[in-house]
């Protein structure tokens, strides 16, 4: 390889000074390779050469590679007369760069064809962003515009499209002539050659290029060849599109800029290689096909020259994709079968490239009806046609809603097809779009397949009628609707009809045209090569095709007028046909007219109607063509005066319904009544009129029924406490109606809308419009809940406590308030209003009465909000004892009546009583027993307690016993602290009822008297006392004891022998 000068050492100096302030993964350095110098034909700006590629070349000196680099063309200065070609990039994604290796990216410049674009420059550099590190920036140049002379010592002399590398001394591929063109597939890579030539030695500096958009094409590799080569610094081969034979100064702080800086040419016969990948079809304002120019131009003798035939070297790119298409077959299916309607969906993928497309994948997720309806995978099966690798899955779902094919491989040239069967549960449109076609693991082709299915049960409309309606005409107008074209719109449309269309089917040799002489005014001429033979020639091109929305209609059939040219494109009269075709679906057609209709050429001929066979459920397709031709290649044939008419549906049979009532309590019913008409637009009779209508949940049919009414001789069903509503068979003349009613009860509250399901009829099928079905609300109120509560259940005669009421709305919040609200609270004997009543609270604005003294709570006009409530009390007296329960129940306006609520309270009498408790001891401190047995000689104490067990104070409270005859003592209860205290008053003594407000215990009453009994021998001995107090029953209680020698004393029943005593006795703590 030639050592290689790049401008001196500024030039490299340059490369370093703008290298990005951040550190970079890779070493990477970004050097121009094309000519600076740019320009304008000499003579006429206009006519010469005005795009010029601008490129880098990004090499990665490092050790590592790079990461993801971006290539962004920036300039560094203004100037409106030099641009980037409108419609290119000027940020090109690059991908990773190994070590050591380099990559080229390459840019378009446009200069304004203007006068005064001469002389003008620009300055420019392209950053190279590494993700994540950091940028490095060429050296900026200046874009210099030229004077070009055109002159034949440069030449294009041919250009070479191949599919696989050429080697350096060809064959290059095939030969694209001037003017000719290449079809280039998306995501393919071709090597397409450029061979030029220039005067037998070479020039100083040269550059031979193609134009290759760089949105388009994405320049691989360059590789250049010359066969004079007398310069030092252009490798040849070259993998550059510059030739700088004399080491030009591009440095524009240079003194020496835009001049050689050394000696040596580069020429001859210059073939220039490219390899290109094709990135996507172009949008505007680029072209397909592409028009692409070819330019060689160089510097000598001071001078720019370029190729005289720069005007007459452009070849031209088509660029294609593979592309995706989908059909159902057929078109229209019943869902309401059983088994519902299916439909055949076909995906066909094509491949118009020469190589195989690989990794074909799509998606597809089937459609709604933008409703309830989904469309949905009806069998398992899947059907592969043209593929060399299968998609998968191989099967499909039964139920799926989605389709996914992957990894499919198609051969080049060629088609594939995938079918599934699809079906839907509900009428209406299902508009099905798949995703982008993906190919060769990652380039999205940008195309997606679309068509529709209609799913209906309609019947098929009348096939025949009188009058007939027209749905649309053509007459091509010079002016208003329907004029223009080619093809021409419609004139007119009905109402009824959605759409009309018109299409020519052409061959290559065909074309169309709307000219003047028709029978109206304009008329609608194809010229193409017509079919020579005398038998119906197939609904193929050339054709006249007019397509109407058919879904209204039935019988439908297309009259025209046309004209045969006269100058010698058509045979004898006798051999002139017209045939007519028509289709349901758009994809097969049927021949209408069997044998065709004779014409005569050269005039305009009678109206001719031809009827379709049959009529499509939602398009019916005409497609018009003739033969036979005479002796000339292409015949001319016009077409006026078309009108497409058929014979309209039925109208649609309606229905409405309305509750009698807008609401009603929880448990009442309202009647339900429903209206079905026959339009009074229709002329025939409609049959088997039927609809069923479900309740929501929390209405049924009320026992009984309320059936009144009836439709048109046909069966009502409405079985009591069911769901279900059903008119079946009814029949009603055109402009009649029907009522009938059922009525219906609330079983839960809450707010219900009743919708019906659609009327439908045989002449019409089902009316699936708003008018089709019955819609009304019902409000169910739940009555009010009432509650109530005494403040305590145990109440002494003569006390008070509080009844408190809460009533409830429990109707949902906001959904319905409750007026009227009201009860009666009588209560029972025993129990009466308190003086005075404590009445606390309020009710939603009633009225609350409660006179004391009386027996009666009444409530009344009270209102609630939905989900609200309210809580009142009123204070009651129990006046004698006995237990009551007391019951209410609460209402509501609109004779809604709620719960019943009870509540219980004890009233009694207080309670006087006393308890007592007579205990043993040797001691004045105890402790204390109900038995035992002592020493004869002992002196022995007794205690008395007496409890309080009532709920009055005991008075005159006494104790007497027999045994200790008179006797005194001190009454003492204990303290919070635990300690006995003497009562205030001894006698007469007083004992109060328990208090448990307080810590002391005065309701327990000690005494231990001061006179003693010695124990006698023998026994047991019992002494009884007997404790009483004013207006309570006496209590007794006795105290035994045993007398013994001391060589055997027992204590309760434990005996011990005399020497253990002490020992025992001191254990239980007596002295």
């Amino acid at each position: 390889m030639k050592a290689k000068l790049t401008g001196v050492v500024t030039g490299l100096f340059l490369v370093w000074l703008f290298s990005g302030v951040a550190e970079a993964q890779a070493s990477l350095t970004v050097e121009p390779i094309t000519w600076d110098v740019i320009g304008l034909d000499s003579n006429d700006p206009t006519a010469g050469p005005k795009y010029f590629p601008v490129g880098v070349r990004i090499t990665n000196t490092g050790a590592s590679t790079s990461g993801a680099l971006t290539a962004t063309f920036t300039w560094a200065t203004s100037n409106s007369y030099i641009n980037l070609r409108s419609g290119t990039l000027a940020v090109i994604n690059l991908g990773t760069l190994g070590n050591n290796s380099f990559v080229d990216a390459y840019f378009e410049v446009e200069v304004s064809q203007d006068p005064l674009a001469y002389g003008q420059t620009r300055d420019y550099y392209v950053r190279v962003n590494e993700a994540g590190y950091g940028y490095t920036d060429s050296p900026t140049r200046r874009l210099h515009v030229g004077s070009l002379v055109s002159q034949s010592r440069n030449s294009v002399n041919n250009m070479y499209l191949s599919t696989t590398e050429p080697p350096a001394e060809g064959p290059y591929g095939t030969a694209i002539a001037n003017g000719g063109a290449m079809t280039l597939m998306v995501g393919d890579t071709y090597w397409i050659t450029l061979a030029a030539s220039t005067a037998t030695n070479g020039y100083e500096q040269i550059q031979s290029f193609i134009n290759f958009p760089n949105i388009i094409f994405q320049i691989l590799a360059v590789t250049t060849t010359y066969t004079a080569d007398t310069s030092d610094n252009v490798d040849n081969p070259s993998d550059m599109l510059y030739g700088d034979g004399c080491v030009w100064d591009s440095d524009p702080t240079s003194p020496n800029f835009m001049s050689c800086l050394s000696t040596g040419k580069v020429g001859g016969t210059v073939i220039t290689t490219y390899a290109v990948k094709i990135l996507q079809i172009p949008d505007a304002p680029l072209h397909n096909p592409e028009p692409l120019t070819t330019l060689i131009y160089d510097y000598s003798g001071n001078s720019l020259h370029y190729n005289s035939d720069f005007g007459g070297s452009t070849r031209y790119a088509t660029i294609v994709n593979a592309g995706i298409e989908k059909s159902f077959a057929p078109k229209s299916i019943n869902p309401n079968t059983d088994p519902a309607g299916t439909s055949t969906l076909t995906f066909t993928i094509t491949n118009p490239g020469a190589a195989p497309i690989t990794d074909v994948r799509f998606t597809d997720n089937l459609p709604t009806n933008d409703g309830t309806g989904q469309m949905r995978i009806a069998d398992t099966a899947v059907a592969f046609n043209g593929f060399t690798v299968n998609p998968t899955p191989s099967s499909l779902t039964v139920g799926q809603t989605s389709l996914s094919f992957t990894g499919a491989e198609i051969p080049g040239f060629s088609s594939a097809t995938i079918a599934v069967t699809v079906t839907t549960d509900e009428t209406g449109i299902y508009d099905n779009v798949s995703e982008n076609l993906i190919i060769n693991t990652d380039i999205d082709t940008g195309d997606w397949a679309e068509d529709t299915l209609v799913a209906t049960d309609k019947p098929p409309g009348p096939s025949t009628c009188d009058p007939r309606t027209t749905l649309a005409t053509w007459t091509m107008p010079t002016s208003g609707q329907g004029s223009g074209g080619p093809p021409p719109p419609y004139t007119t449309k009905d109402s009824q009809v959605s759409f009309a269309t018109a299409r020519a089917g052409l061959t290559a040799a065909g074309s169309q045209s709307i000219v003047t002489g028709g029978v109206t005014t304009n008329a609608w001429q194809i010229t193409d090569a017509f079919s020579t033979v005398t038998a119906a020639p197939g609904a193929v091109a050339p054709y006249f095709e007019f397509a109407v929305d058919s879904s209204n209609f039935g019988g439908l059939s297309v009259s025209f007028q046309l004209d045969l040219e006269t100058t010698g494109e058509w045979a004898s009269n006798a051999n002139n046909y017209v045939y007519v075709y028509t289709s349901t679906d758009g994809t097969n057609f049927t021949l209408a007219n069997p044998g065709g209709t004779n014409v005569t050429k050269g005039s305009w001929q009678p109206l001719i109607t031809v009827e379709a066979p049959s009529s499509g459920v939602s398009t019916t397709w005409f497609r018009i063509t003739a033969v036979t031709r005479g002796n000339k290649a292409t015949s001319s044939m016009l077409l006026d005066n078309v009108t497409i008419t058929g014979c309209p549906r039925p109208l649609l049979p309606t229905l409405t319904k309305t509750f009698q009532y807008e609401s009603i309590c929880q448990g009442g019913s309202s009647a339900l009544t429903f209206t079905v008409t026959n339009p009074t637009g229709n002329s025939t009779t409609l049959t088997g009129l039927s609809f069923t209508d479900i309740l929501p949940v929390g209405l049924v049919v009320a026992t009984p029924n309320g059936l009144t009414g009836g439709c048109g001789g046909g069966t009502i069903t409405a079985v009591p406490g069911s769901s279900t509503i059903e008119l079946s068979g009814a029949s009603l003349a055109p402009g009649v109606s029907c009522t009938f009613s059922v009525d219906v009860t609330g079983t839960a509250a809450g707010v219900f809308t009743n919708t019906s399901g659609s009327i439908s009829s045989t002449e019409t099928g089902v009316n699936t419009t708003d008018t089709g079905y019955g819609e009304d609300s019902l409000t169910v109120i739940a009555p009010p809940e009432i509650n109530k509560t005494f403040g305590t259940t145990n109440l002494i005669t003569g006390e008070t406590t509080s009844l408190t009421f809460t009533i409830t709305n429990p109707n949902p919040n906001g959904a319905t308030s409750l007026t009227g609200v009201a009860f009666t609270d009588t209560l029972p004997a025993g129990l009466v209003v308190a003086t005075p009543n404590g009445l606390t609270g309020g009710c939603g604005g009633g009225t609350i009465t409660a006179v004391p003294g009386s027996s009666t709570i009444e409530l009344s006009g009270a209102t609630l909000a939905g989900g609200g409530s309210c809580t009142f009390s009123v204070d009651v007296t129990g006046t004698t004892a006995g237990t009551y329960e007391n019951t209410v129940q609460v209402t509501s306006a609109g004779a809604c009546t709620g719960n019943t609520a009870s509540a219980t309270v004890i009233v009694r009498d207080l309670i006087s009583s006393l308890a007592f408790q007579k205990q043993i001891s040797t001691s004045s401190s105890g402790p204390w027993y109900n038995y035992m047995t002592v020493a004869v000689g002992t002196p022995l104490y007794y205690r008395f307690l007496v409890e309080n067990t009532g709920e009055t104070d005991l008075t005159s409270v006494a104790v007497s016993d027999p045994s200790l005859g008179s006797y005194s003592c001190t009454w003492q209860y204990v303290d919070s602290t635990g300690s006995l205290v003497p009562y205030s008053t001894q006698s007469p003594l007083t004992i109060p009822a328990l208090n448990p407000l307080i810590d002391d215990e005065p309701h327990v009453a000690y005494c231990v008297p001061t006179t003693t009994i010695t124990a006698v021998l023998g026994g047991p001995y019992t002494n009884t006392a007997t404790a009483s107090a004013t207006g309570v029953p006496n209590a007794t209680d006795i105290a035994r004891y045993e007398g013994q020698n001391p060589t055997a004393v027992v204590i309760g029943r434990v005996a011990l022998g005399y020497a253990r005593v002490t020992d025992f006795l001191r254990s239980i703590g007596v002295p």
